[in-house]
């Protein structure tokens, strides 16, 4: 007969062995989505690392309390309508986001955020966001602002110390979008691995961390609003 152990507290080597069995999932698993999604995107925005270190910065906005698979979509087509000039002249696409309309059905929200606001608000905002931030850099690349910081820590802490990105972007975004932008398998790379694979953090969300506090695996959850 098989014995079942649920509600039984799990020792401290245990739950060691537990942490690194889904740490080394979750590093082999996070870059294979990503490489993904990257792989469907326009030849000309992949092969840019400061594009596509934009893009998945917008894409990183957008992810946030909607469902992962529409924001990527959501973006994509954000991009087809735009192509360039989301970097080139941010200030042309601020006065004509009216024209984004149209997608709003493809993103889906929370129920929770669409009480608060309409679909298309919440794009906007988001949107707006990337773009102020866009015009904030000036002439300045992202990918080498981030690059040259010495951990993926001082690269967060450099996205929260912008008063527009940081009311925004929540912290488990950026810590997701830093891992996007600094895993060296998925290409971009921007610190050449002085950023280390174990530095980069894998937030999770609400529901898996007090699934994780509730079976003794972690001892607490510190929440990233997202």
């Amino acid at each position: 007969m098989v014995k079942s152990y649920v509600g039984a507290e799990a020792s401290t080597e245990e739950t060691k062995r537990i942490l690194k069995i889904l740490e080394r999932v979750g590093h082999l698993l996070q870059p294979a989505g990503l490489s993904s999604a990257i792989e469907s995107l326009p030849a000309k925005l992949r092969e840019d690392r400061e594009k596509l270190v934009r893009f998945l910065l917008l894409l990183a906005l957008l992810d946030q309390q909607a469902e992962s698979p529409t924001a990527l979509l959501t973006a994509r087509r954000i991009y087809e309508s735009f192509g360039d000039l989301l970097f080139s002249s941010p200030q042309t696409v601020l006065v004509k986001m009216y024209t984004l309309f149209n997608i709003k059905d493809d993103y889906k929200i929370s129920p929770a955020i669409g009480r608060v606001l309409p679909r298309f608000a919440w794009i906007v905002l988001r949107i707006g966001t990337f773009l102020i931030y866009e015009l904030m850099l000036n002439k300045k690349k992202l990918s080498d602002e981030l690059g040259k910081l010495t951990t993926p820590y001082e690269a967060v802490a450099y996205l929260q110390s912008n008063a527009v990105l940081g009311a925004v972007l929540r912290e488990k975004a950026m810590f997701m979008f830093i891992s996007w932008v600094g895993h060296p398998d998925l290409g971009i790379n921007i610190s050449n691995n002085r950023w280390k694979v174990h530095e980069l953090l894998m937030p999770v969300d609400g529901h898996v961390g007090k699934a994780f506090a509730g079976t003794v695996t972690v001892g607490e959850v510190y929440e990233c609003t997202s």
